[in-house]
């Protein structure tokens, strides 16, 4: 799926626009998710339908901090619907993701901090969420 990410915005804007309008399997997605340029995870984040494993997760947690805003806000969304609309996968979300949740809690971009704490509070029912949570939100708050 690979067309070429370049800095050129018409040519990004058409490599969103032909990814957003073709049909992409689940393991594309997620591939996607793990080696896509910008356009490619941005899009693949937002097709993102369903999670399956935790290896799902993982896909979008690992794009929650630590790349191109455009992807972390469109994984924000995601995760954020997922957990609305799903509360049997919040317990999957919780065993893994209290580090990159904080990290994310304290994005430069407000619309991101927004959906993670609106994710974070649907998660603090699980102690192995919470307290590590909260701990290195403390942490941040010291610092």
């Amino acid at each position: 799926m690979k067309q070429g990410y370049s800095g050129n915005l018409d040519a990004n804007f058409n490599l969103a626009y032909n990814l957003a309008d073709c049909k992409l399997s689940h393991e594309e997605l997620v591939t996607l998710l793990k080696e896509g340029n910008i356009p490619e995870k941005q899009i693949a984040a937002l097709k993102f339908d369903y999670i399956k494993t935790q290896n799902d997760i993982n896909s979008l947690l690992s794009n929650l901090t630590g790349c191109d805003g455009k992807i972390r806000e469109a994984v924000a969304l995601k995760i954020n619907y997922f957990l609305n609309n799903y509360p049997d996968i919040r317990i999957l979300f919780a065993k893994c993701s209290s580090d990159v949740f904080a990290d994310a809690t304290i994005d430069i971009n407000a619309n991101i901090c927004r959906l993670v704490v609106d994710s974070a509070e649907l998660l603090l029912e699980y102690k192995e969420f919470s307290i590590p949570y909260t701990g290195k939100i403390l942490n941040f708050t010291k610092e």
